[in-house]
């Protein structure tokens, strides 16, 4: 009987001491249009949960493959600019040696191809840096920046089904949110409207956060997807 009031009373002052919840919640938006500017993600995935519960070597290929993908795609806007300044420069070109052009068209025409060549090697520059950085990281070609991709891919599915991972759809301001046991915390968003260029973000591009929850205060994580 004593034993058991005993119980009854430990069990009472482990309530009393323990902190209450604190609260996350966030914002989910994606670029639309030089327009509309940013638009809710309504439908965008969000899954939860407590680092202590989570083995930290599951999640480093999607936070290596987050970092990565930044370079990348500065890599890529770079490429897309040299091609098409290669391809106006060429059009400079043609028109400086036109004998149509007048002396004052010809030298515009000069102006603008140095100005062309310096972007285009500027481009360059920035290439070649962005590549260091993934260097930096063990991405020395395409094909590891893929591989990583697919380990990303494989981890971000099994963080979506752990037991630990609570999950939330953002509702029609995109929006979500919920109370947590102050502590730390893995926050994984998923995109409903905008897609990747990768295996890891067929689904929806990604972002991943870390968070840290106090007792009676609110913490946002927020993501905006273009």
């Amino acid at each position: 009987m004593k034993s058991g009031i005993l119980f009854t009373i430990c069990l009472a002052m482990l309530g009393a001491c323990k902190k209450p919840d604190g609260k996350l919640s966030g914002v989910v938006t994606y670029y639309f249009n030089a327009n509309y500017g940013d638009k809710p993600d309504v439908g965008a995935k969000i899954y939860i949960a407590n680092r202590n519960d989570v083995d930290s070597s599951k999640v480093t290929a999607i936070e290596k493959y987050i970092a990565a993908k930044i370079y990348m795609r500065i890599i890529e806007q770079n490429m897309t600019m040299i091609t098409l300044d290669s391809s106006v420069l060429q059009s400079d070109n043609d028109f400086l040696k036109s004998p149509y052009s007048s002396a004052d068209q010809k030298e515009r025409y000069k102006n603008a191809i140095a100005n062309r060549q310096k972007d285009i090697a500027g481009n360059q520059i920035n290439i070649e840096k962005n590549w260091t950085r993934l260097k930096e990281i063990k991405i020395n070609s395409e094909k590891d920046y893929d591989h990583l991709s697919e380990l990303a891919s494989a981890q971000v599915m099994d963080f979506k089904i752990s037991k630990y991972s609570q999950s939330f759809i953002a509702d029609g301001a995109g929006s979500y949110s919920t109370n947590l046991t102050p502590g730390k915390y893995f926050v994984l968003i998923v995109s409903n409207h905008r897609e990747g260029h990768s295996s890891a973000e067929l689904l929806g591009q990604l972002k991943f956060n870390h968070e840290t929850v106090e007792s009676e205060k609110e913490v946002t994580s927020n993501a905006n997807f273009y």
